[in-house]
């Protein structure tokens, strides 16, 4: 185990970091966003890659709160990147990803796609709230047409609403200003 946290981490702090200094020196006129976009991206990618590599039950990752305010203050464009950079990166390094994550990854992108509207009709709280409901519950049924058993993946599903409603109520305002800065 401290062999995989001594050689992985800087390996994964270098990657995420490489991408996207590139990315935002190409992209990016804002720099103080570029920053703070930076860090939250790193910090939500170790995050990801350890959750998978621990095989943590639980997703306690920001990866879906940080996804919908990106998407909600920012444009879909850079909530993909974040994506990409924050989880899917990440989720490919670690080397443990299930059969379902394609899907899921398309029903996620699906998710952020309309997530500003429903955000936006129904208040960030709330909307993030019914978002974070409708993903899990299709990850829990999903996850059992591929088999898992529907009591483990009930009680992921209820601690993945659990955690992203901690998020939207207790963190989306303050993340919120700090993305529109």
């Amino acid at each position: 185990m401290k062999s995989l946290l001594k050689f992985q981490t800087p390996k994964i702090i270098i990657i995420l970091a490489s991408l996207l200094v590139i990315f935002f020196i190409i992209f990016s006129s804002e720099i103080k966003f570029t920053f703070i976009f930076l860090a939250l991206t790193i910090i939500t990618g170790i995050l990801v890659f350890f959750n998978y590599k621990l095989k943590i039950p639980l997703d306690f990752t920001p990866v879906f709160f940080l996804s919908l305010l990106l998407a909600y203050s920012h444009g879909f464009v850079l909530a993909i990147t974040f994506i990409l950079l924050g989880a899917i990166v990440p989720s490919i390094l670690s080397k443990e990803i299930g059969v379902n994550y394609f899907f899921m990854v398309v029903i996620f992108l699906f998710l952020v796609s309309y997530s500003p509207k429903v955000l936006i009709s129904l208040g960030v709280i709330e909307g993030g709230i019914v978002l974070s409901i409708v993903f899990g519950f299709i990850d829990m049924m999903l996850d059992i047409v591929f088999g898992k058993h529907l009591s483990k993946k009930f009680v992921s599903f209820v601690g993945f609403v659990i955690v992203n409603a901690f998020y939207f109520i207790k963190l989306s305002e303050a993340i919120l200003k700090l993305l529109t800065l």
